[in-house]
């Protein structure tokens, strides 16, 4: 466009600003029981290892019983608590649980 006689550019009109009109808070569940854990266990008959959080990408699967390192987490996204583990050289994310049932569980000490 052409600048006026002046120079001087004509104002921006102001931008629109976001109305925000609800907040949505995410619950993860069940409780973590893995927290400040360095190893954990899995509670069912396998647990799959994921490449990232949310992902459908599976890398690996862990058998009942097996035990894993624990990387990183809690990290609480789309209901569930993630944790980064390690396990036979596999690095990946798993979901503790689902509202009351656990999926992975601290280590026994039995």
């Amino acid at each position: 466009p052409d600048l006026p006689a002046d120079g001087e550019l004509p104002p921006h009109p102001p931008r629109p600003r976001p109305v925000y009109t609800e907040t949505t808070t995410v619950t993860c569940a069940p409780s973590t029981r893995l927290a400040g854990e360095t190893q954990g266990e899995v509670a069912q008959s396998y647990s799959s290892i994921r490449e990232s959080i949310g992902s459908s990408t599976v890398l690996a699967t862990m058998p009942g019983g097996a035990v894993f390192a624990i990387l990183d987490g809690p990290v609480c996204s789309g209901p569930h608590y993630w944790y980064q583990v390690s396990y036979n050289g596999v690095v990946g994310w798993v979901t503790e649980g689902n509202l009351g049932d656990y999926w992975l569980e601290p280590v026994s000490l039995d």
